[in-house]
């Protein structure tokens, strides 16, 4: 494992700074030597934990509220259900990581994200206290599943054709 400071832990918590996030406090730091450079940051923000996650050089971001830890919405999906992207959009990148979904492009819109979650940081908590996380998890399911209806049709079943016999 490195240092606290080391790169990928260093620039989320310089993502959320510039983002206009005050009091970001590091809770865990993990960099692995591998190849792919597969890294954990997981970063207090007052009642919210904000995990940063690169895997083979992609990355994602996941929120879980401190009551609920372990419980971690995708931020991507959430906003789906915010109203930032259009579950169109999110079907015809895909799911998951943000450098895929969003930009194509590594820590390219990383900024622009964690922007608009700034900006609508009093909803995103109430959807994450543990009175509504219930039901924003029931939704986030929903949005994955229609993503993974519109990515395998014959799988599971198409959400824009009805069946044909």
């Amino acid at each position: 494992m490195e240092k606290l400071e080391d790169s990928f832990c260093s620039q989320a918590k310089t993502w959320l700074g510039d983002a206009g996030f005050s009091d970001v406090q590091l809770l865990h730091c993990e960099e692995s030597d591998s190849s792919f450079g597969d890294a954990v940051a997981v970063i207090s923000l007052g009642p919210v934990l904000v995990r940063f996650t690169r895997e083979r050089g992609v990355t994602s971001i996941a929120l879980a509220h401190k009551e609920m830890e372990g419980v971690w919405i995708d931020l991507i999906k959430l906003g789906v259900l915010l109203g930032w992207y259009s579950l169109g959009a999110l079907i015809e990148y895909g799911s998951g990581p943000i450098d895929r979904v969003v930009s194509r492009g590594p820590f390219r819109r990383v900024p622009e994200l964690l922007g608009k979650l700034k900006n609508d940081w009093e909803r995103v908590v109430s959807m994450l206290e543990p009175q509504s996380s219930s039901d924003t998890s029931v939704k986030i399911r929903e949005i994955g599943k229609e993503v993974a209806r519109a990515w395998m049709p014959e799988i599971l079943g198409s959400s824009n054709k009805n069946n044909e016999a």
